[in-house]
């Protein structure tokens, strides 16, 4: 079924065109590719009717003249037919369309700033102490007069009017958090069909500047015992309230971290982070703060560690160090001991000769030497131990007196011995 959809670009200013456009779409009742439009306003005098051949979109520009209309809304019906053989056929499709004429040019302010969303900027707020963009746009009634027109444009900020200027921009910058009133006032001659016609526009809007976030606190141990519990406070500085802000943890550093999760809505700028990590290791925290102007984030580290328990080195040193100054003790205790005993050692040497006997002198056999030395040696190991090292007769104080004074060599001449 065919249907047809009917749209101006007004709202219409007396004295100036205006276009109309409409659209046939849909199944047409039969293969034609003309149509025939009829547009006709209803509640206006004089009405006026137009009647054109056409595809399926087209446009009708009219005028409405100041000594003929008064400001208000009016309807525009447009009626399809289909335009076979010549001839205007049946109605196929009509829509009707509401529309708004005034005597005044019609237009707004549009407002920009850098670093600022869309829909910030929608709702009229923007950022203090920042060059915000203001632009005077004129909504006119036909594109023909876009370049036909040249317009002085009058801005008056926080009570102060500003020079006349030919250009619809204005940057201004508010440095207080506060909400303004914009006006921008407009004088525009328009030449249209060799006429020229004087206009005047008047636009307002309200400007909230708001205050931006200008950073962000984060308070707490991020260094933390395998099983303790991370506490973080998170708090911002400066910044106009309403806030959203969400986190995340990660094991990957994100650089330009923006919110994936849900936000979470506060009116003041101070959150708690709470969370227990299963694991030892390294972690990253996101977190992200907006307001209506400005959004901040930070990245906080997290490290998660376990405590590997190793022997203090005082309980290695102390025991071997004891144990080597009892041995050089005990070793200085026994050279002591020793170097006491030699000195009080009494050398005493036996002459034993019996010029009686004559075994002495008699030759001995190899064996009977050999046996004799060894005799002599076993004498000397056992009965003088502590003074091996003389192989003399050294007595340390064993020697009784008596036997001292018993001991005698008789010859037949010479008797040789120890008298005490």
């Amino acid at each position: 079924m065919a249907q047809v959809n009917v749209w101006s670009d007004g709202p219409g200013v007396l004295d100036i065109p205006m276009t109309m456009n409409a659209r046939l779409s849909g199944q047409m009742p039969i293969e034609v590719n003309q149509f025939v439009y009829v547009f006709e306003d209803i509640g206006l005098s004089p009405r006026h009717r137009y009647e054109t051949i056409s595809g399926r979109e087209t446009n009708y520009t009219v005028v409405y003249q100041s000594n003929e209309t008064i400001s208000g809304t009016y309807t525009m019906i447009v009626q399809v037919f289909v335009y076979i053989w010549g001839f205007k056929g049946w109605l196929i499709a009509e829509d009707r369309h509401k529309f708004v004429l005034q005597d005044t040019l019609a237009g707004n302010i549009n407002i920009t700033q850098s670093g600022v969303s869309q829909k910030a900027l929608t709702d009229g707020i923007v950022a203090t102490n920042r060059e915000v963009q203001l632009m005077a746009q004129i909504n006119y009634g036909s594109h023909v007069l876009k370049n036909s027109s040249v317009c002085n444009y009058t801005w008056v900020l926080e009570s102060k009017t500003h020079d006349a200027n030919p250009s619809p921009v204005f940057k201004y910058n508010f440095t207080t958090n506060a909400t303004f009133e914009v006006e921008v006032i407009i004088f525009c001659n328009i030449s249209y069909m060799k006429t020229n016609i004087s206009k005047f526009g008047h636009f307002t809007t309200t400007i909230k500047a708001k205050n931006e976030i200008q950073g962000l606190n984060v308070t707490g141990n991020t260094w933390l015992l395998d099983g303790a519990l991370l506490q973080l406070k998170v708090h911002c500085r400066a910044g106009d309230k309403p806030f959203w802000y969400c986190y995340e943890f990660s094991k990957k550093l994100r650089p330009n971290y923006t919110c994936s999760k849900e936000l979470i809505h506060t009116n003041d700028c101070y959150f708690p982070i709470t969370h227990y990590f299963p694991y030892n290791g390294t972690y990253y925290i996101d977190i992200g703060i907006y307001n209506d102007v400005n959004f901040v984030n930070k990245t906080i580290k997290v490290n998660v560690y376990d405590i590997v328990r190793q022997t203090q080195l005082s309980f290695v040193i102390i025991p071997v160090v004891s144990s080597i100054l009892a041995i050089v003790i005990v070793v200085a205790g026994i050279a002591y001991h020793l170097q006491q005993r030699a000195n009080n050692n009494i050398t005493l040497e036996v002459a034993d000769f019996d010029f009686q006997q004559n075994d002495d002198l008699v030759e001995k056999t190899f064996f009977e030497r050999l046996r004799t030395s060894i005799a002599t040696a076993m004498r000397e190991t056992i009965f003088y131990p502590f003074n091996p090292c003389t192989r003399g007769e050294h007595y340390n104080n064993l020697i009784d007196d008596n036997i001292a004074t018993n001991v005698a060599i008789n010859t037949n001449d010479v008797s040789y011995g120890i008298t005490k």
